[in-house]
């Protein structure tokens, strides 16, 4: 006898993991300012942040049906927000 030819949902789960998740909003944003302060002697100011607003983006849902987090969101799908200021020479 030939098996169906369908799949059966508890061993796909790994299909639809990323159909269950939220989608990823992170907004990166840098500013940089040169000054001059001579001729062939400038200044830069740079301020570099990663996920700007701070959005907590959580990752998706365990799906495995055997698991006893079956469901459960249990971990954070980005970083906090990052910030780097620099001062650069170029000369």
């Amino acid at each position: 006898m030939a098996q169906p030819d369908f799949i059966c949902w508890n061993s796909a789960s790994w299909v639809l993991s990323t159909l269950r998740g939220d989608a990823m909003n992170n907004w990166d944003l840098s500013v940089i300012k040169d000054t001059s302060i001579r001729e062939n002697l400038k200044l830069q100011f740079r301020l570099e942040t990663s996920n700007t607003f701070n959005r907590c983006m959580f990752s998706a849902p365990d799906v495995t049906t055997t698991d006893a987090n079956y469901g459960v969101v249990t971990s954070q799908a980005n970083t906090p927000r990052l910030m780097q200021v620099s001062l650069k020479i170029i000369f």
